[in-house]
């Protein structure tokens, strides 16, 4: 991983390779297509996956990336399945949010039934708090994202969601991806 700036619009954060497609591709399709400069960090490669193995899924995801148009996929190498809100995992994702900087952060929506999608959502949380001190070392200038909102990959919810996007225009990309 270079560690030089890229400034991006959007990073969005899953658990496994397909969790962004699967819980805000379409989102992101329209945000790339109002000209977003958009980032995805996979947090693992999805190894324990009912569905395929490491290699397919990041075959699979760097497809669905150049679908949907996203200018950087990156890959933290966390063990699938053992995703916690642990100060070592919280420093494998501070430098990928200090070399992305991006605006705004996507990260998953707890509760969730998947353990690895719950830990997800706090890793992503306290890894953007903490890539904003600058005592944290990486080599990288210190950055938060001041912007955080979180998608849900189900619709097994309860209720109404505060917020719905309309992504029927880019509803065909978001299947494809």
């Amino acid at each position: 991983m270079t560690t030089s700036p890229q400034n991006v619009d959007i990073m969005a954060i899953g658990a496994h390779p397909d969790d962004v497609e699967l819980g805000c591709g379409g989102i992101l399709a329209k945000l790339v297509r109002q000209g977003n400069r958009v980032v995805i960090l996979d947090l693992t490669r999805g190894e324990l996956g009912s569905r395929g193995d490491a290699e397919q899924r990041t075959r699979e995801a760097a497809m669905a990336a150049g679908i949907l148009g996203i200018a950087f996929r990156d890959n933290a190498g966390l063990p699938d399945g053992r995703l916690e809100n642990s100060h070592e995992q919280r420093m494998a994702i501070v430098p990928f949010i200090r070399k992305y900087r991006p605006k705004a952060l996507l990260l998953l929506m707890t509760p969730d039934r998947h353990p690895d999608h719950a830990a997800a959502h706090d890793l992503g949380r306290d890894a953007n708090f903490c890539a904003g001190l600058q005592r944290i070392e990486t080599g990288q200038k210190a950055f938060r994202s001041s912007h955080v909102y979180y998608y849900h990959p189900y619709t097994d919810f309860a209720g109404v969601p505060p917020y719905v996007m309309d992504i029927s225009d880019v509803f065909d990309v978001k299947m494809d991806a």
